[in-house]
């Protein structure tokens, strides 16, 4: 009997003892369930920031970027506008050095830009009277109705007594403007003079580094095979005058004449005439009706083909006045092309303005 009850407490013993180590076991494996679950979402959890600011830092670099692009003007336009002035002073024959308010040039007795900064020597543009705001500027961005200096170039340094220029790279509500100024003397105003540069050139080239998309005075005319208008003497040097006011000042091209650099200007009527002036004969295009030539004595002061189109528009067709090459004469089909697009590809010019004195000098050298 005793030995029943041993054995039956024993047997119980050990059922209670394997229930406890089944419990056991069954509550060690949720925990390691629960624990793996939030590991995996605690690492989940770390992933997804870790792509948030992943994304974070790729949108601000982009937002950086964008900006960079969209500025008006920053440091890498101001590169490229010292390299665009080391390439154009060079076909001027002019030699452009930059300068800052802290750093400025000795313009006849200014120091330019720090004198028009301060208000010692203010700036005017078109008339002595009419003076502006100007501010040195790094972005063009800072105020309205106000010239944001964001360059200064000048030759004074190397250029003539009398032939220095000053230019200030502005940008005005948005707008790129190039303003010149070539003033030696003082006024009663005591400012220095400015006016907008009508060098096509130097205008199309700062547009494109500010990001305009505008260009000055060179639409393709459309309608280049019709007849032109009659040109009077007056028009003629007025449309010779415009085409040098692509390269060169207008006190530059006033120097040429009054110096005798510019000897002549022969005005001839070309319509008709062969556009390669027969160097050979597959090239059969010929100037359409009321086609001038003006020509300057040395040719190398320059020459144009031009037609009147409006009371002050010409169209200038961008003719070689020699034919060197030697695909003139050895390659027709090159010659024709060529050709062609001389007269398919030409530039539509407003008459640039000038004075008086400009255009009687002009006339006074004007042969037929």
């Amino acid at each position: 009997m005793k030995k029943s009850i041993l054995c039956s407490a024993a047997v119980l013993a050990a059922l209670s003892l394997t229930a406890c180590s089944k419990q056991s076991s069954s509550q060690d494996k949720q925990a390691s369930q629960i624990s793996s679950k939030v590991v995996k979402k605690a690492s989940s959890s770390s992933k997804s920031e870790s792509s948030q600011a992943s994304s974070s830092n790729s949108a601000s670099a982009s937002s950086s970027s964008s900006s960079q692009q969209t500025t008006l003007w920053n440091s890498q336009k101001s590169q490229q506008l010292a390299s665009f002035m080391a390439s154009w002073g060079a076909g001027m024959k002019q030699k452009y050095v930059s300068y800052t308010p802290s750093s400025p040039v000795d313009f006849y007795g200014t120091k330019a830009p720090a004198d028009q900064l301060s208000g010692k020597y203010p700036v005017s543009v078109d008339d002595v009277n009419h003076e502006v705001a100007v501010k040195w500027s790094t972005t063009g961005q800072e105020a309205q109705n106000t010239y944001l200096i964001v360059a200064c170039y000048s030759d004074a340094t190397s250029a003539r007594y009398a032939d220095k220029h000053l230019y200030f790279f502005t940008i005005y509500n948005g707008k790129p403007v190039v303003l010149v100024t070539m003033q030696n003397q003082g006024n009663d105003r005591n400012n220095l003079g400015f006016r907008e540069t009508e060098n096509v050139n130097l205008k199309n080239g700062f547009n494109k580094i500010v990001g305009t998309s505008g260009t000055t005075n060179s639409n393709t005319a459309t309608d280049n095979g019709s007849a032109g208008l009659p040109v009077s003497d007056d028009q003629a040097v007025q449309a010779f005058y415009t085409f040098l006011r692509q390269h060169e000042e207008g006190s530059d091209i006033y120097n040429s004449f009054k110096q005798d650099e510019i000897q002549l200007l022969f005005f001839n009527d070309v319509s008709g005439k062969n556009v390669a002036s027969d160097v050979n004969k597959a090239v059969t295009r010929v100037f359409p009706k009321n086609t001038y030539e003006v020509r300057a004595q040395p040719h190398s002061e320059g020459q144009v083909y031009f037609q009147r189109i409006s009371d002050d528009t010409i169209r200038v067709f961008n003719v070689p006045d020699a034919f060197q090459d030697d695909r003139w004469t050895k390659n027709s089909a090159w010659a024709v092309a060529q050709a062609n697009n001389y007269m398919d590809h030409p530039k539509v010019m407003k008459f640039s303005r000038t004075d008086s004195t400009m255009l009687n000098l002009m006339k006074s050298k004007l042969t037929h």
